[in-house]
């Protein structure tokens, strides 16, 4: 009986093979990183914790002005606001109106402002796609 020669299996070659199966050009695997992040990012924007904070802030600002607007009208049923017409009726232009309008419109103008950056810093506009065609693929 002839002996058979046993056979060998060289683990290296193995593990080299799989790995240059595995591996992808630069540009591909840029890409996916970009369509994850992309996916990513959809996931946080559609997130219940985006869609509750949404609300709350929707609330928010609906509760403050029914809190300004209850103000305002408590405000022009007082003693002392009906003082105030009575002088202000004596007086065609007060230079305290005008300061507190110019407060007011500098307060509102700086909220606006401090708005804007806030939304700056959240707004993320998604990449334009290319097609895979676009890229040359010089890793291969």
């Amino acid at each position: 009986m002839k002996q058979q020669e046993p056979i060998k299996i060289d683990v290296e070659d193995i593990e080299t093979e799989t790995a240059q199966a595995d591996t992808k050009s630069i540009p591909d695997e840029l890409r996916d990183l970009g369509q994850q992040f992309a996916e990513t990012i959809q996931n946080a924007w559609n997130s219940e914790e985006r869609v509750k904070l949404e609300d709350d802030i929707k609330l928010g600002f609906k509760n403050f002005g029914e809190e300004l607007n209850t103000m305002f009208n408590k405000a022009k049923e007082s003693d002392a606001a009906q003082r105030i017409r009575d002088e202000a009726s004596k007086v065609e232009a007060s230079d305290a109106a005008d300061k507190v309008r110019q407060t007011i419109s500098q307060g509102i103008q700086w909220l606006s402002e401090e708005l804007a950056k806030l939304s700056e810093k959240l707004d993320v506009q998604p990449p334009a796609e290319k097609s895979p065609d676009d890229v040359s693929d010089t890793a291969s």
